[in-house]
């Protein structure tokens, strides 16, 4: 479809879906800035795994044996990650203090 053939609404529905896209974009890139990476990290393993499990539990895509096993490996070593970061945090608190303190 050229933009000669577009109507008026069509133009609105086009610019309006942009700014649909754009500010929770734009949202998520402040939000990110104020984040460790490593929740960070962990927040992008996040919507992956509700489009999978979206495609196994509604859509019924197939989920055999090497899936499981994929899939669990993923959120075990995440899960051990996790548990890392949770017994250690005096590095990652020392380096988060200190990048705060340079950046003001």
């Amino acid at each position: 479809m050229s933009p000669e053939i577009l109507t008026s609404f069509q133009w609105i529905l086009l610019i309006g879906g942009g700014a649909v896209t754009g500010i929770p974009l734009l949202f998520f890139a402040v939000a990110a800035q104020r984040l460790p990476f490593s929740t960070l990290g962990f927040f992008q393993y996040i919507a992956p795994s509700i489009q999978f499990l979206s495609a196994v539990f509604f859509f019924h895509e197939p989920f055999d044996h090497s899936r499981l096993i994929g899939f669990s490996s993923i959120w075990l070593a995440l899960g051990i990650f996790i548990l890392h970061l949770r017994f250690t945090p005096k590095a990652a608190d020392l380096t988060w203090s200190a990048a705060r303190v340079h950046k003001d």
